[in-house]
């Protein structure tokens, strides 16, 4: 039809399949996401991959998501290291609450948790995202901006 639409994706689309499913119909399509990419060069996901090579050798590419749920799970041990030995629920969240601009080595934006459900210090964590563009000649989501903060 000769058409070239431009597609413009949320997180769960920044995955390796869509561009492989989307082929050239992809070419310059815009994402936001609140990770890192696999290509960069951050401490954080210089550390993952060379944890990842260790335990899983087999493993053929890193998905971003992968990169999301990495940085909840280092964000997690720090709760849970700041909530102490006697672990309780209230000493998790007032652990949880204490987070402030914790950084993951650059695999998603300085999370701050906070104990409303809106706001700059919100219960959600991550308050920014990126914009990437697709480059589908290397099959790979490039970020063409920094952390932008969000309005939600």
């Amino acid at each position: 039809m000769g058409i070239s639409p431009k597609f413009f994706g949320d997180v769960a689309t920044v995955t390796p399949q869509t561009l492989e499913l989307a082929g050239e119909s992809s070419r310059n399509s815009m994402y936001v996401i609140h990770s890192a990419m696999p290509q960069e060069n951050v401490p954080g996901m210089t550390e993952m991959k060379s944890i990842l090579k260790k335990y899983r050798p087999d493993l053929e590419r890193i998905d971003p998501l992968m990169t999301v749920a990495w940085a909840g799970g280092i964000a997690l041990a720090e709760v849970i290291k700041r909530a102490g030995r006697d672990l309780t629920r209230e000493g998790l969240v007032n652990a949880a609450e204490s987070l402030r601009g914790f950084e993951t080595g650059g695999l998603v934006p300085p999370i701050t948790y906070g104990p409303t459900s809106q706001g700059p210090i919100s219960r959600k964590g991550l308050h920014a995202l990126r914009v990437l563009k697709a480059d589908i000649d290397k099959m790979i989501f490039v970020p063409i901006t920094g952390w932008r903060k969000t309005s939600m």
